[in-house]
């Protein structure tokens, strides 16, 4: 057996990349012939295990818990965090800003699913997250 996800983070648009789930006993050439297809479609591929929450989502949920726990410990303002990470780290944008453009609420969904499947405390959504899906289910 084979799965894909196609990436996207929150609202923004679909990215142009595809993580490869492999399943135990998935044999090579099927992730190969995979890749080829995802690729031939100008798709740019990783393969992963089987594991919720798979590449993405595992390395950056976290991450973006910690900014948004830094922002309310008022280490920066939101600007002076995003301007450190992009002219000191490269970041083509910085943590808050993508997280206001993307959807705070959506991060909060996808971090509650991690911290359930996984338990693990960095997926505990932070407060900004937590207060905008409150607002968004109330709007509802």
């Amino acid at each position: 057996m084979l799965g894909f996800a196609r990436y996207r983070l929150g609202d923004a648009q679909r990215s142009d990349f595809v993580e490869i789930v492999r399943q135990p006993g998935t044999p090579d050439d099927a992730v190969a012939a995979a890749r080829t297809v995802f690729e031939a479609h100008g798709l740019k591929t990783a393969v992963c295990g089987d594991f919720p929450g798979r590449i993405v989502d595992r390395l950056v949920r976290p991450y973006y818990n910690a900014a948004l726990n830094r922002l309310d410990a008022k280490l920066a303002t939101a600007g002076d965090m995003d301007l450190t990470l992009k002219l000191g780290l490269g970041y083509p944008e910085g943590p808050i800003e993508l997280l206001e453009r993307t959807g705070l609420a959506a991060h909060h969904d996808v971090t509650v699913a991690l911290y359930h499947a996984l338990g693990e405390a960095s997926y505990t959504p932070a407060r900004r997250a937590q207060v905008a899906k409150a607002l968004q289910t109330k709007r509802r």
